[in-house]
């Protein structure tokens, strides 16, 4: 045999050991795979549940996706081989989830896996190329939230100062499995400092900054300017930790060291608290944030203070001469004073922002008895709820009557404005407007005025649409529903209600208007006279106090009177206790009383003028 025939046989026998798909795999183009993200985690979070796969191919040839395990073996398919794919790009998706060798679905656990991609070409050849993956639920792609150290009612600012306000900030992140976790604080592209938290359990947890970081051998505080907090996790129970492990989460923030600027005025320089009068302190700030106000007297001791958090950045607070516990402070010299500081932390000193004023002695009334020296009038509270038959846009009725006069558009202002079809609303209407009409307003009374008669009812109801807001002093906050030991609930307090009734009704004659329940509902009434009665045991008084007020009355003319009876306890430097022998005073008790002093500048319908009726019927 030659040497040439032999080595032909040697080929063939070569080539016999190996199938036919290897002895052709030249013969089709390997495609490429790629996986992104790389790492996902199929937990059902919302948060990379699902990866991408794309494969790109070179020719038109047939596309089979499997998942390998780390070490080789098929765990599942994604897609099977089947028509003949041109060439381009094609993309699938990975949740975790494979049709398994024997055809069912599973889903695979935590772990490393390669995505095989592989194509096969029309002579049978097959080619293959692997991209890696990870399967990992041990970290939850980090939440990240700042927020202040000292203060917590603005996020994203600071003022590292060294003042202690705010100096920092908190980072809060989440993690649903133990991890390492770095806090990296950069200004720009620049690093300025990483905390690390070795061992950080599952949860919602935090980290501080605190405003300064390390640069040419000595601690700074960081200057003003933006800044950015990454959250970089890593878990301490994976077995195969790597930078792929790392979940990262930003949050942007700013430094702010420009102290608020702030200026105040004081209504007036002294006051008597005892006549009811007191001082509002007005304020302006350069930015909104948080403020406390503490009120000193002349040995520098605080007699009474508030503090809150406000979106404004002008307002007013009005003090009427009283201590925290609310017992009237005693005459001198005392000094209001704002402390401002603004979202970042940054505080106004005192100064300017703090005025001087003086409390002056005045006289109580100890009168037990006494009547208004106007009596005020029975008019009607005017509801607002349509199913009413008594209204002020009834047609005909007082606005259309005036409108036909005057050719204004009283009607559809209060029709638009002053009417509500909802039942749970039956208490809405105009009993306030009432009221200081009644006292403010001489009795009116019928007319007719270009041929159009007004009846006394509407000539009560026009004048009471233009006292709907008014002027005047408040004691006590109106209820809405805060519960029964809320102040809101609570006030009027016995000792102002006593005081007020004596002093205004007794001393000045002056008519008061009080909301009579301590309920969400407001039924106003004007109050013109009183009788008190008391017994002494110690140095509590135990007080009966008959008021007497008018009462709403539709078509009829003067007051129809109405007599209440409360009881309370007064004892000094205490506010007072209501209580209740016959069943009225503990939950009946007024729950605010009003001075009226004028007619506000938006008095209410526009389109009734003051003026125009005074014309019309006086």
């Amino acid at each position: 045999m030659s040497p040439r025939v032999a080595w032909a046989l040697v080929c063939v026998l070569i080539l016999s050991l190996f199938p036919a798909s290897a002895r052709h795999a030249a013969a089709v183009a390997a495609p490429s795979v790629n996986v992104t993200p790389m790492q996902f985690s199929p937990n059902r979070d919302g948060d990379r549940d699902a990866t991408g796969i794309t494969v790109r191919l070179t020719s038109a040839v047939k596309i089979q996706v499997r998942v390998l395990s780390a070490g080789g073996g098929v765990k599942g398919y994604i897609k099977l081989f089947g028509a003949t794919q041109n060439a381009g790009t094609y993309r699938y998706g990975f949740n975790g989830t494979v049709t398994s060798p024997s055809g069912s679905r599973i889903t695979l656990p935590e772990g490393t896996y390669y995505v095989q991609a592989s194509t096969k070409g029309t002579d049978g050849s097959i080619a293959r190329r692997n991209a890696k993956t990870y399967i990992n639920n041990t970290v939850k792609f980090v939440r990240v939230r700042s927020t202040a150290l000292s203060y917590n009612g603005y996020t994203g600012r600071f003022s590292p100062t060294g003042d202690q306000r705010k100096d920092g900030v908190v980072a809060q992140y989440t993690i649903i499995r133990p991890a390492m976790v770095r806090m990296q604080v950069y200004a720009g592209a620049s690093r300025l400092r990483t905390l690390t938290a070795w061992y950080s359990a599952a949860g919602t947890k935090m980290m501080a900054w605190n405003g300064r970081y390390y640069r040419d051998g000595a601690w700074r505080w960081a200057p003003a300017g933006s800044y950015r907090i990454r959250i970089a996790a890593t878990p301490r129970d994976a077995a195969k930790a790597s930078a792929l492990d790392t979940a990262f989460a930003d949050r942007g923030m700013s430094s702010d060291k420009t102290r608020p600027g702030v200026s105040t005025s004081v209504s007036r320089s002294s006051f008597t608290p005892s006549s009811d009068q007191s001082v509002r302190f007005n304020y302006s700030l350069r930015e909104r944030g948080y403020r406390r106000i503490t009120i000193v007297n002349s040995s520098g001791s605080v007699v009474n203070s508030t503090s809150w958090a406000g979106t404004d950045t002008t307002g007013s607070y009005t003090w009427r001469g009283r201590s925290s516990s609310g017992s009237r402070v005693a005459p001198g010299t005392y000094t209001i004073r704002l402390y401002a500081q603004d979202r970042a932390g940054n505080g106004a000193t005192y100064y300017p922002a703090s005025r001087s004023v003086k409390v002056l002695a005045g006289t109580t009334s100890t009168a037990n008895s006494g009547a208004a020296s106007k009596t005020p009038w029975s008019g009607y509270w005017w509801p607002q709820l349509s199913s009413y038959n008594t209204k002020l846009y009834n047609n005909p009725g007082p606005m259309s009557k005036y409108d036909a006069v005057t050719g204004a558009s009283a009607y559809n202002w209060e029709y638009n404005n002053h009417r509500t079809t909802d039942p749970a609303n039956d208490w809405w209407g105009h009993c306030q407007a009432w009221s200081a009409a009644a006292i403010m307003e001489p009795q009116p009374y019928s007319r007719t005025v270009g041929g159009v008669y007004f009846s006394q009812d509407d000539v009560e109801g026009l004048y009471s649409e233009t006292w709907t807001i008014h002027t005047g002093t408040m004691w006590g906050t109106r209820y809405r529903n805060e519960g029964t030991g809320s102040g809101a609930y609570k006030d009027v307090y016995p000792n102002d209600f006593d005081r007020l009734v004596r002093y205004w009704i007794g001393s000045q004659k002056s008519a008061l208007i009080m909301d009579y329940t301590t309920g969400t509902a407001v039924w106003n009434y004007p109050v013109y006279a009183f009788s008190r009665s008391s017994t002494k045991s110690g140095d509590k008084e135990y007080v009966k106090m008959t008021l007497t007020r008018a009462a709403p009355n539709y078509g009829t003319s003067g007051t129809a009177a109405v007599r209440q009876t409360f009881y309370y306890t007064l004892q000094s430097g205490s506010t007072g206790w209501w209580y209740n022998p016959s069943g009225s005073s503990v939950n009946t008790h007024p729950d605010y009383i009003v001075k009226v002093s004028g007619r506000a500048d938006n008095y209410g319908n526009p389109n009734v003028r003051p003026a125009k009726l005074n014309e019309m019927f006086r």
